[in-house]
């Protein structure tokens, strides 16, 4: 059997136990999209976890998780939080989640080094993107994302992706504003703009 990986980088656990459990522990990163074969899977509940092999060499690399490796369309990744632990430094959290102490830094408003225990970091910021498979080549975009002011209420928006958002223009309107690059239409009655 095989899977395709859409998006990256994914988590690359040790075993199917760790996986399923979302447990890093001798956990890695995986930063290779397209067609993986796999050698063995778990199903628990409604995730699946793979076994895969490397596609160039054959061996397998670790475990992956169904929620974790996307999908053609529209990917809502959400935003991943950290508790911080007895030992934990900023370091040690950002190798166990792929990133850098500067992100940690920047996602949490941190000026220092210095966590305390019970603390909670993001480790991952949610984001949308939109994966393509073009002709066995994965690309993967971020919708270009806008807001928009109707009377002091902020909307975000995000270009192609907002067909029937049921955002609508009340009557009398009187300050509009559109901030972000791309495009946006309104539908609304003749009443609204007074």
């Amino acid at each position: 059997m095989a899977i395709t990986i859409y998006k990256t980088p994914v988590t690359l656990y040790y075993d199917s136990v760790r996986a399923l459990n979302r447990d890093t522990t001798l956990s890695g990163t995986w930063r290779m999209t397209g067609v993986h074969e796999t050698v063995n899977q778990v199903t628990q509940g409604d995730i699946t976890v793979y076994a895969i092999n490397h596609p160039q060499y054959g061996y397998t690399v670790g475990w992956v998780r169904s929620d974790d490796i996307g999908q053609v369309g529209v990917n809502e990744q959400t935003e991943l939080r950290h508790t911080v632990r007895a030992g934990d430094t900023l370091w040690k959290i950002a190798n166990q989640y792929g990133t850098t102490v500067n992100n940690l830094k920047t996602w949490n408003g941190l000026t220092g080094d210095l966590i305390r225990v019970g603390q909670t970091l993001i480790v991952r910021k949610g984001k949308t993107t939109v994966i393509e498979d073009v002709n066995g080549e994965i690309i993967e975009t971020t919708p270009t994302v806008m807001t928009v002011e109707i009377d002091g209420v902020t909307y975000d928006l995000v270009e192609g992706l907002n067909d029937n958002s049921g955002i609508k223009l009340p009557v009398g309107v009187t300050k509009l504003k559109v901030t972000g690059n791309g495009t946006i239409s309104f539908h609304f009655s003749k009443e609204v703009m007074g």
